[in-house]
């Protein structure tokens, strides 16, 4: 039988190199993500159980992300080996849970732990492409800009969603749902007005 610590180093041995070359001046090390004394952005991601799909997840962030990011990772007091895990990696920011809070707590846990100046969350099972930060970034610089969501896409190549839009009774609609995520009416960033529900 093949032992966890060995089916975390096969699953992390592709992507070490990418670490060694990481280091350089401004405090990287080697190890699952690059270290920097003032991060720019915080991605923050609760995780329970699925430790296969977190360590996905932090390799993807690992491979496409530039400029100067950290990663936290909430562990919801997983029953599988996430602890263990999670343990054996370097460079990550760990909040263990000593009961399972539910999915919106850990979120919130996140941003204890955090120091970037914008946080950012991901579900545990996402995979990141290649330049998926800086045109997030681009927009959150912008003084009339709250928040930034990015677009998500079903592992198929349709596109699960291009934001939300909540309506005035508190439902949401994923927006784009089905599309073709290259359709340039889903993908040109738009001016919205946000009407509060009537306090009832």
């Amino acid at each position: 039988m093949v032992s966890l610590e060995a089916r975390v180093q096969r699953q992390t041995r592709s992507f070490a190199s990418i670490q060694d070359r990481a280091i350089d001046g401004r405090g990287r090390e080697a190890g699952l993500s690059p270290v920097f004394w003032e991060p720019q952005v915080s991605n923050i991601i609760p995780a329970y159980n699925h430790w296969r799909y977190t360590l996905t997840c932090l390799k993807s962030i690992c491979g496409n992300t530039e400029g100067d990011f950290e990663v936290i990772v909430v562990d919801d007091a997983s029953t599988d080996e996430t602890p263990q895990v999670l343990s054996m990696l370097k460079n990550i920011g760990l909040v263990s849970n000593g009961e399972n809070v539910g999915f919106i707590e850990s979120c919130n846990q996140g941003p204890r732990a955090a120091s970037g100046r914008y946080l950012l969350f991901l579900n545990n099972d996402t995979i990141v492409t290649e330049n998926w930060l800086p045109p997030m970034l681009a927009i959150a610089a912008r003084h009339d800009v709250g928040t930034v969501g990015s677009m998500l896409i079903y592992a198929n190549g349709t596109l699960q969603q291009a934001g939300s839009i909540v309506w005035n009774d508190g439902s949401a609609l994923n927006y784009g749902q089905g599309d073709d995520p290259a359709n340039q009416s889903i993908t040109m960033f738009g001016r919205f007005t946000i009407v509060p529900a009537p306090h009832a």
